[in-house]
């Protein structure tokens, strides 16, 4: 049998340790949702830089230019964004949160353009997204309870 000094030893230590376990705990679950917001918003701008390069200036093509349109490119890839947001996270409500841009350029070979966000030199139409949104926490309550992510996609329209 244990002497009466070694009593309770043992409450006393799941009473000290239980908040750090609990803080761990919470820890996880955030960061997890927060990687899973990251992963589903680069995946909304990647459709959406993606679906932008499908909106030809189809007058200018007929000439034998590659231009996009840059009015139906832009409309295009912020659709898609939300829709891609809505759908990824439908309780949080991430898409109406979301700070989405969307740069279209109508770069030459004689005058090429390049990407604000990645300094890359573009000579063919590209569109560039970026999606910023605020992703909520949990449990742990920090940072006007959430955390800000940035993604970035960007797509080519190149015919070989």
């Amino acid at each position: 049998m244990k002497s009466g000094e070694e009593r309770g030893g043992a409450l006393v230590m799941t009473v000290l340790l239980l908040p750090i376990l609990l803080l761990s705990l919470a820890l996880v679950v955030d960061a997890g949702l927060v990687f899973l917001a990251r992963q589903r918003a680069q995946g909304a701008a990647d459709m959406a830089a993606l679906a932008a390069c499908q909106e030809l200036d189809l007058e200018s093509l007929a000439r034998g230019e590659l231009v996009l349109d840059e009015v139906r490119a832009r409309a295009a890839a912020s659709a898609y964004a939300i829709s891609n947001l809505a759908a990824g996270f439908p309780e949080i409500e991430l898409a109406r949160e979301a700070i989405i841009r969307v740069q279209v350029h109508n770069p030459t070979l004689q005058a090429p353009d390049w990407d604000r966000i990645t300094g890359r030199e573009l000579v063919h139409p590209t569109v560039c997204v970026v999606i910023e949104l605020r992703v909520p926490l949990r449990l742990l309550r920090i940072h006007g309870g959430g955390i800000w992510i940035r993604v970035h996609a960007d797509a080519s329209v190149v015919i070989p």
